[in-house]
């Protein structure tokens, strides 16, 4: 097995943990949505290149859901994250204003995040 992808997967497992701890999630799956929905979220607000470099730290059985925009998307702020995520997880918006926050710090202790993640995670949370 490719070192590479082991420590890829490791380390989002890692991050699906400390969000269930972060957001107060006790079903990973739900921990694992609610990352996926930030992360939609922040490559929308992504171009290109900032993009790959994102994706390139996820394992591959995620990477492939996050399309490259030509365009960085302004649009995609706080209330449409908090939407995102009160959607995929059928919460009130004050349960996915929590669960964003949680997200947030998780990614923000984590190896996950490159400089352009973290400044836009902090443009939208």
């Amino acid at each position: 097995m490719n070192l590479d992808v082991t420590a890829r997967e490791q380390g989002f497992q890692d991050l699906v943990d400390r969000i269930r701890a972060e957001a107060d999630l006790s079903d990973p799956d739900r921990a694992a949505v609610a990352l996926e929905a930030v992360l939609f979220c922040l490559t929308r607000r992504l171009a290109g290149a900032e993009v790959s470099e994102l994706t390139a730290r996820l394992p591959d059985s995620v990477r492939d859901r996050f399309p490259e925009e030509p365009e960085p998307d302004r649009s995609v702020d706080r209330h449409y994250v908090e939407e995102e995520l009160a959607r995929r997880l059928d919460v009130d918006q004050d349960a996915a204003r929590a669960i964003a926050a949680g997200v947030t710090r998780a990614l923000a202790a984590s190896r996950t995040g490159t400089p352009a993640m973290l400044r836009e995670l902090r443009a939208i949370t």
